[in-house]
């Protein structure tokens, strides 16, 4: 089975919950470390940053969202976006959180 490790600056039951789900549904090993260091010299062919700078030139980066870290329940406006896929077929998806990143979502 394949790895995937995620770095954060800190794990809280919300993101846990999604890295639980990631490795369910994608059927890979979905491994999350809040340890800078320790991603930097890790050797998984598949690491992604959480966070809010990227720290290591072969990081997929995703930049984070404050709802992640949050330990309570408040509404929150989402901003839905169409996103053009990268495919030759050109179909577009709905996105929402847009910021900065690889998937600017």
């Amino acid at each position: 089975m394949s790895s995937v490790l995620v770095f954060s600056h800190s794990v809280t039951p919300r993101l846990q919950y999604t890295i639980d789900f990631l490795s369910h549904y994608y059927g890979l090993s979905f491994k999350l470390i809040s340890n800078e260091e320790r991603f930097i010299n890790a050797k998984e062919d598949c690491k992604i940053n959480y966070g809010y700078h990227r720290i290591d030139p072969s990081e997929i980066f995703i930049h984070s969202h404050a709802l992640m870290f949050e330990s309570f329940v408040r509404q929150v406006k989402v901003e839905c976006f169409e996103k053009r896929a990268s495919l030759p077929n050109g179909q577009s998806y709905k996105a929402f959180f847009k910021n900065t990143g690889r998937c600017r979502f």
